[in-house]
């Protein structure tokens, strides 16, 4: 039966890991503890190798360190490397089996964990400030509109071909983008109408004043017309 934990000491210091725990970081990372809690301001046994071997006392700011052979329990300096944590997550994004046993049951641990967070107002709070974050970091860029042709400035992920949305409408309004053809109820020429509200109801002014005098005639209220 696995030992319930497991220990080293380096430098003076006792690192020690819990085979049997839950948390795969408590499995395979020594962790110098006392009291029963984490002491401040050293690393993990692997972090703390590296920094000794290599003569410094801090981890650069954003990286991390890697063990070459994906063993995280051999320690031995050769098998520590720094690398930046895009870096990192590349190395193992390359070397993870997504069809194995393991990584299929992981997913299906954690995905309603994260669903759940995301949908906290947590998430929706880090959602709301990340989008407002990558949206700042966008530079600016020169478009021409393409239905007034004058120049304008944008930012941002989408595809921009107007300048405003008045040009916008123009444009949609030229292929009749919302617009269907229509009988004139007066006269029975076509004319072009709202795909999605019946106006106007006639194919001209005249017309209209043609079908308000038969509608009145007919005792037919504006809210009766259908």
């Amino acid at each position: 039966m696995p030992k319930q934990t497991e220990s080293v000491v380096f430098n003076g210091v006792t690192f020690t890991r819990f085979p049997l725990s839950k948390s795969r970081s408590s499995r395979v990372y020594f962790t110098a503890y006392a009291n029963s809690r984490r002491i401040p301001g050293l690393g993990q046994l692997h972090v703390e190798v590296w920094k000794a071997a290599n003569g410094v006392e801090e981890v650069p700011r954003g990286r991390v360190i890697h063990h070459v052979d994906f063993n995280p329990l051999n320690n031995d300096p050769g098998n520590l490397r720094c690398v930046t944590r895009k870096e990192h997550a590349q190395i193992h994004e390359e070397q993870m089996d997504r069809d194995s046993p393991e990584w299929l049951e992981h997913l299906a641990n954690i995905r309603p964990l994260a669903a759940e967070w995301h949908g906290s107002a947590e998430g929706t709070e880090w959602h709301r400030q990340h989008a407002k974050d990558v949206y700042a970091k966008q530079e600016y860029r020169k478009e021409v509109c393409q239905s007034c042709s004058k120049p304008y400035e944008t930012r941002g992920f989408k595809e921009s071909r107007f300048c405003s949305r008045a040009c916008m409408r123009r444009a949609a309004d030229s292929v009749n983008r919302y617009r269907k053809p229509a009988n004139c109820p007066i006269c029975g020429g076509e004319f072009m109408q709202s795909k999605y509200n019946p106006v106007p109801a006639t194919c001209s002014p005249s017309c209209g004043a043609h079908l308000r005098a038969r509608n009145k005639a007919a005792g037919v209220r504006p809210d009766d017309r259908g």
